[in-house]
């Protein structure tokens, strides 16, 4: 009995171990237990979405093109005022990678740095802004009809719109412009107030 006892009080702390490290794998999903949970499967799409907004949201800065992030084709204060995530989608990505490489850079490379003022607007889904395919922007220097007049006359474009120009100050205002792979309407526009209404065209 005495031999049954020792037994039996040396079994207990082996029980009670296997029951913790049976626990432990079941959290855990280890191979050698199976968990109860089902594993969702993500696509590589998924995977890449993911990642993205992975750097978006530690500021790592994701490069659409050679000069221009994701970080600053993102930034609004309207979005932050609201509290609204302004991270685009995989699609909303490409688009601004897109205008990046047919818009951006060539825009870059004949007039120096380009300033971008407002690009993706989660808040306006319906617009160009928030499918990822329009950006304002200016040119630091450069007169804001030199660079529109030369978009118009060089680059592929959608939409092309001198917004707030005034002729007595070179400065003012900014510059709209969208790109889309699959669109060329080539509608160029113009407005005193960066708002309605808009007038066909240019200024001479």
């Amino acid at each position: 009995s005495l031999r049954s006892t020792r037994v039996s009080i040396r079994s207990k702390p082996r029980l009670r171990l296997n029951r913790k490290r049976k626990s432990s794998c079941l959290k855990r999903c280890s191979p050698h237990w199976r968990c109860s949970r089902p594993m969702m499967s993500i696509s590589p799409k998924q995977r890449r979405l993911q990642h993205d907004r992975t750097q978006f949201s530690r500021g790592m800065g994701m490069k659409l093109s050679e000069h221009f992030t994701l970080a600053e084709m993102t930034a609004s204060a309207t979005a932050k005022a609201r509290g609204l995530d302004n991270t685009p989608n995989a699609r909303q990505i490409a688009a601004l990678t897109a205008w990046c490489l047919n818009i951006g850079e060539p825009v870059r490379a004949k007039f120096g740095l380009v300033r971008v003022t407002s690009g993706y607007r989660c808040f306006t889904p319906d617009s160009q802004h928030g499918k990822g395919e329009a950006v304002d922007f200016e040119v630091p220097g450069i007169p804001n009809i030199i660079v529109a007049r030369w978009i118009r006359d060089t680059l592929p474009f959608d939409q092309l719109i001198l917004e707030a120009w005034n002729k007595n100050d070179p400065n003012a205002g900014w510059i709209h412009a969208s790109y889309r792979i699959d669109r060329s309407r080539k509608s160029v526009l113009r407005t005193p107030t960066g708002g309605p209404p808009y007038l066909a065209g240019l200024p001479i």
